[in-house]
């Protein structure tokens, strides 16, 4: 190798370890607020298809990419409020899905941690009933999916703070018409929202004491309903409690 050359590759490695320490020298005087949004947000569903009715399990996972600890979250989760979920069908416009129990539990105390360096935290959680609120940016309707066709779902992690925030990449599910047992099933829980709530929780609104009984009544009539994998656990769940 002629000396022309070396001193090329000398010259090659040392502007390219001056552009990593610039970078990582920029990214460490950036404000926490501003470092926050240079983490990555990743949504998973289960499943691309579903029947109208199915609860549509996911998660979400907050990771840490960076060369440098990030002021972020100690946990993530639906009931604090900061994750939030939203849903367009077809072409609309996205909307605020708010599920039982979100954004109701109380942050005490020291909630932020320095999440280092490939570090992740992730949670899990379903979309099925929703909490209609007296806005244009939310779910009008108790069945979150309420219509056969396609739905696009993206989640948002916002910092402590609420000023800074971070997007997922837009997953797509399809929801078709139940056919069979499950369209007999899917008759019943559509007039009544309060099975979505159960389905989901395993909880049983004050107001709707005869949903367990009718749900077990579901279950031994139609035991190979797609509906009946979910009612068994939300039974279960139900009668552990």
């Amino acid at each position: 190798m002629n000396t022309d050359n070396i001193f090329y590759l000398i010259l090659v490695n040392l502007a390219f370890a001056l552009l990593v320490a610039s970078t990582a020298s920029a990214q460490e005087s950036l404000p926490d607020k501003e470092r926050f949004t240079l983490l990555s947000l990743e949504l998973e569903i289960e499943r691309d298809e579903y029947i109208l009715g199915e609860p549509i399990h996911f998660t979400v996972q907050m990771r840490n990419d960076t060369d440098l600890p990030v002021i972020a979250h100690k946990k993530i989760a639906v009931g604090h409020g900061y994750l939030q979920i939203f849903v367009a069908f077809e072409d609309g416009d996205y909307k605020k899905y708010l599920g039982p129990q979100w954004g109701i539990v109380d942050v005490f105390g020291n909630f932020v941690t320095n999440l280092q360096p490939g570090e992740s935290m992730a949670t899990s959680a379903s979309i099925l009933y929703n909490h209609p609120t007296r806005t244009r940016t939310s779910i009008p309707s108790k069945y979150a999916l309420i219509r056969s066709g396609k739905y696009s779902v993206k989640a948002v992690l916002y910092n402590i703070r609420f000023r800074e925030m971070i997007e997922s990449d837009v997953m797509n599910i399809q929801m078709v018409e139940p056919e069979g047992d499950d369209a007999a099933v899917w008759e019943s829980m559509k007039r009544d929202p309060r099975f979505a709530y159960f389905i989901q929780t395993g909880v049983s609104i004050p107001s709707a004491s005869r949903i367990v009984p009718e749900l077990e009544k579901i279950q031994a009539t139609y035991p190979a309903s797609r509906y009946v994998e979910h009612i068994k656990l939300a039974l279960q769940k139900h009668h552990s409690r």
